[in-house]
């Protein structure tokens, strides 16, 4: 009988495809998931495609002219570049983050830094909306915070080898 159960022991209904959504618990958020390697590994991913993607039509066709004519192709292939770079990154992050707190600390700093950093010089290239160059020095601290994480952690893992 249902009612009966403690709450910990009630059956709860997962949706394929939202794996923070479980009807009967009041988890919705993100930050649940992003315990879970497997996410991390495919939010890595779709860094990475979208990296190829934007990097792409920065490089080609109309957007790629339009960025010529306004001067701003520089901060698309700067943002490009350093997408694609942390894309990478956050994959091998990924695999080793189940193993640490630290490791996925670094992962969140660095892919919310690639999300901002990148993010805010894409837009800055195609709107030519300048305030936005203020946003992106917030996602370079970012990332940089998720490189001297992966160093500390990184230290501490090697000294227990």
């Amino acid at each position: 009988h249902e009612a009966s159960l403690p709450e910990a022991n009630k059956p709860q209904l997962e949706i394929p495809g939202a794996p923070c959504l479980i009807i009967g618990r009041a988890d919705l958020s993100l930050k649940s998931s992003l315990n879970q390697p497997s996410m991390l590994f495919r939010l890595s991913s779709i860094l990475g495609a979208l990296a190829v993607i934007l990097g792409a039509m920065g490089a080609h066709g109309k957007v790629a002219e339009a960025l010529a004519a306004t001067g701003q192709l520089d901060h698309w292939k700067t943002a490009s570049q350093y997408h694609l770079a942390h894309a990478a990154v956050l994959l091998f992050v990924a695999f080793l983050a189940r193993e640490s707190k630290g490791l996925r600390f670094a992962w969140t700093s660095l892919a919310t830094g690639v999300i901002v950093f990148s993010g805010s010089l894409y837009l800055l290239a195609y709107t030519n909306s300048k305030w936005l160059g203020a946003i992106t020095p917030i996602g370079g601290l970012l990332m940089i915070i998720g490189w001297v994480t992966l160093a500390v952690v990184g230290a501490k893992k090697t000294q227990d080898l």
